[in-house]
């Protein structure tokens, strides 16, 4: 009788982590990185597994083959991230993302239907040496560091004001780990966007099927005419966590949903670290909290 009891709770453990283990889910899937000839789709898998993008013209229905495609991920913290180029500028094309459980080989698709992305119209700027176009000082920006290990990571950058996101999706090379904001285009015209210095910044740094999301503010440093990789900006007064140029509400809210975290875990969010004591607790919400300024 006892035999036959652990057979049957055997046979349910299996099929619990067939469950789990199962059809993928998907969260955070965004498009990042569009330009005139290419862009990238982002998105977190519940489990290990791969990804690819099945592409079609706008109607979204004709399929589109010959086109070459990268994709990049990482097993441990199910980022997933394809880039798409060989594509003609100011085009509709449509996409849908297979994620492909590595333990079950289940295909989940995303989203149900095909959908749209427009290309970027044109670049209109550049600095050329001989014959090479290359980037402008501030377009090569370091990415803030993470808490634990780097690889894995995905980082999306966005820019107040309707511009087209960045991503990185980081390695633990840290000759790797900044953006190339030459990628970085006006959803609204269609062209490239000229970085002059001081533009807010917003960096969403995703761990994966940890589920932790942490935001980082920052502004661009002026533009120097030169190549090398630069850092951006972090805000000269510390209570001031989003860096909008007051402590609010929305600064002691960050704090608070940061707390009990500590320095090597995936959540801890340095910035949050008001006493540098390599956690956050109480004692840095109430150093927020006492330098409040107003509500929004």
């Amino acid at each position: 009788m006892k035999k036959t009891i652990y057979i049957i709770l055997f046979a349910l453990l299996c099929v619990a982590v067939n469950a789990f283990a199962g059809l993928p889910s998907v969260s955070q899937m965004e498009v990042t990185d569009v330009t005139p000839a290419s862009f990238a789709v982002t998105w977190v898998s519940s489990e290990p597994a791969t990804g690819a993008l099945a592409l079609y013209q706008s109607d979204c229905v004709t399929p589109i083959t010959g086109l070459v495609s990268t994709s990049e991920g990482n097993d441990t913290t199910g980022v997933i991230r394809v880039t798409v180029s060989g594509l003609s500028a100011d085009a509709v094309y449509c996409y849908q993302a297979s994620t492909v459980s590595k333990s079950t080989a289940e295909v989940a698709l995303s989203p149900s239907q095909p959908a749209a992305v427009l290309t970027a119209r044109m670049v209109v700027r550049s600095m050329t040496t001989g014959t090479a176009l290359v980037p402008f000082g501030n377009d090569l920006l370091r990415a803030p560091a993470v808490s634990g290990a780097a690889d894995g990571v995905l980082e999306v950058l966005y820019l107040t004001g309707g511009k087209d996101p960045v991503s990185l999706l980081l390695t633990n090379d840290i000759t790797k780990q900044y953006f190339n904001m030459n990628n970085l285009f006006d959803a609204a015209t269609g062209s490239t966007f000229n970085l002059t210095g001081g533009e807010s910044v917003r960096i969403s740094e995703r761990h994966g099927i940890s589920g932790c999301v942490i935001d980082r503010f920052r502004k661009v440093p002026a533009d120097l005419e030169t190549t090398g990789v630069r850092d951006l900006v972090g805000t000269p007064r510390i209570q001031d966590i989003d860096f909008n140029g007051t402590v609010n509400i929305l600064d002691v809210l960050r704090a608070v949903g940061g707390a009990g975290t500590a320095a090597g875990d995936v959540c801890y969010n340095s910035d949050l670290d008001m006493m540098g004591h390599n956690k956050v607790d109480s004692t840095d919400v109430q150093s927020v909290i006492g330098s409040f300024d107003a509500i929004p």
